[in-house]
């Protein structure tokens, strides 16, 4: 099988969300980090490697290599290529039925 590799610089986007737990107060807020592919990002490559596809679940096994360490960059470069990892809500995955059930 053929190797693809992902080259796409990889920033930290803050966002600020106001808390909503109860007793807190109203102007407090919680900075979260998330990555995203942007150009000013720093350079990050990572390698990945089909293994197999089960068609009754619509997953498929892929080996994955980070070329480069960057937080979070496997999860944002498949997210990138349209291969998010299963239930990674934060980086484009969904949710499975059964997981929902159990929270």
């Amino acid at each position: 099988n053929d190797v693809l590799e992902v080259n796409a610089p990889i920033a930290v986007q803050l966002s600020t969300n106001k808390s909503s737990l109860p007793n807190e107060d109203e102007n407090q807020s919680n900075t979260m980090m998330h990555r995203t592919v942007r150009g000013d990002g720093k350079n990050s490559i990572s390698r990945f490697k089909f293994i197999s596809y089960d068609p009754n679940t619509n997953q498929s096994l892929v080996s994955c290599c980070p070329v480069t360490g960057r937080g979070h960059q496997l999860r944002v470069h498949l997210d990138l290529i349209g291969y998010p990892i299963h239930n990674d809500v934060e980086y484009g995955g969904r949710v499975a039925a059964e997981s929902r059930k159990e929270q």
